[in-house]
């Protein structure tokens, strides 16, 4: 699979033991367990990509150092896509023809989740803790993906909300135009269209965007809110040149932007954007799972981040489930596994599955950055 492919830190879950649990996965050995993930390493999401996967590397080594799960380490290998859906179709192909892959761990991007989502379904490989959150992932049909997050339009309309309340109606969308953004800007669309408002929108293309157009456009109507439903780079760049104009407005967008790269992309523009969050605050001295990753985190000389957080919380199911399998460790059991868990507990924060409930978590909540590039409730 060439230099797209890279070993990472280890994280062996259970094996399998038994010859033919062995044949139907060579990701499970009698030492380690090996889970892959398929995402940008490379491209304008590569630093928040890598963020979240730090943040579950702090319990996968936890785990590694203490012996494993159930004796064996875990191994995270992770593969290159570069934000091409193409690229991980191919790769999850060439892993489950191979009978290589056990579950596709914290995929990333709406387009290569769709892509992976196809192939899980078809061949009962599990899709664990998927890191963005597209409504086709939550409309209760597709049976492989398990989610520790709510879906984009609950955030999206609870913000769209919340800007309604303090009185601003006149709405501009900068959207990708993808699995990701056109599915949002048709709820939003939906949603102001029940009060009989008609948001500006503007399309970009989220691996390269052009925002010239939307600049124009947006900063001719002077609209009160400008939602940013795009990638941090496209996002960040945005809010960048809105102000080198003049431009005055509310700027929002949603937790797939809510990285310390995303921040840092802001510079001196950061102040006041509000960005909308899915699990609770990193540096929360009053939940209990915020303090535990946050003393990890810190350990292990990592900023924290809700990014960081939400890989340490998707980590902490995996391990579990590896756990509950037992000997077993085969993609059919880690799926059984992981809908028994009824209510996992980390800390002031719960998950939930069931054999007909993919949707862990529902749990949104809004924030806004300040004046020294802090998140703030």
């Amino acid at each position: 699979m060439n230099g797209s492919l890279r070993a990472a830190c280890a994280v062996v879950f259970f094996s399998l033991g038994q010859a033919a649990a062995l044949a139907q996965s060579l990701a499970v050995t009698a030492t380690s367990v090996r889970i892959h993930h398929i995402g940008p390493f490379t491209g304008p999401l590569a630093s928040a990509n890598n963020e979240s996967l730090a943040g579950a590397k702090l319990v996968f080594d936890r785990v590694n150092q203490a012996g494993g799960v159930n004796g064996r380490k875990v191994e995270l290998v992770e593969i290159d896509d570069k934000q091409d859906a193409k690229l991980t179709d191919q790769f999850a192909a060439d892993l489950i023809t191979k009978k290589e892959v056990l579950a596709f761990f914290m995929p990333r991007t709406s387009p290569s989740i769709q892509a992976l989502l196809k192939l899980s379904e078809v061949n009962g490989v599990p899709l664990v803790a998927p890191q963005v959150g597209p409504e086709f992932l939550y409309d209760g049909q597709q049976k492989t993906a398990f989610t520790v997050r709510a879906s984009y339009s609950s955030e999206l309309i609870r913000a769209i909300d919340l800007q309604l309340r303090l009185g601003r109606t006149k709405f501009a969308f900068l959207t990708s135009d993808d699995a990701y953004g056109n599915p949002l800007l048709a709820a939003a669309t939906k949603r102001l269209a029940e009060i009989k408002l008609t948001p500006l929108f503007e399309k970009v293309d989220n691996r390269n965007a052009n925002t010239d157009a939307a600049l124009a456009k947006f900063l001719a109507a002077k609209p009160d809110v400008v939602f940013l439903i795009c990638n941090a780079a496209c996002a960040s760049g945005f809010v960048n040149r809105y102000a080198e104009r003049g431009g005055l407005t509310q700027f929002v967008t949603l937790s797939n932007n809510s990285s310390n790269s995303f921040i840092k992309g802001l510079g001196a523009n950061a102040r006041g954007v509000i960005v909308m969050q899915v699990v609770p605050l990193p540096t929360s001295k009053t939940v209990g799972v915020s303090k535990e990753y946050a003393a990890a985190a810190l350990a292990a000389k990592q900023e924290p981040s809700h990014a960081g957080l939400q890989g340490y919380i998707s980590a902490r199911l995996l391990v579990e489930g590896i756990r509950r399998t037992g000997k077993n460790v085969a993609a059919a059991s880690l799926m059984s596994a992981i809908e028994g868990l009824r209510a996992f507990e980390l800390g002031d924060f719960t998950l939930s599955y069931g054999v007909n409930d993919r949707l862990g978590s529902s749990f949104v909540e809004d924030t806004i950055i300040s004046k020294d590039g802090k998140f703030l409730r």
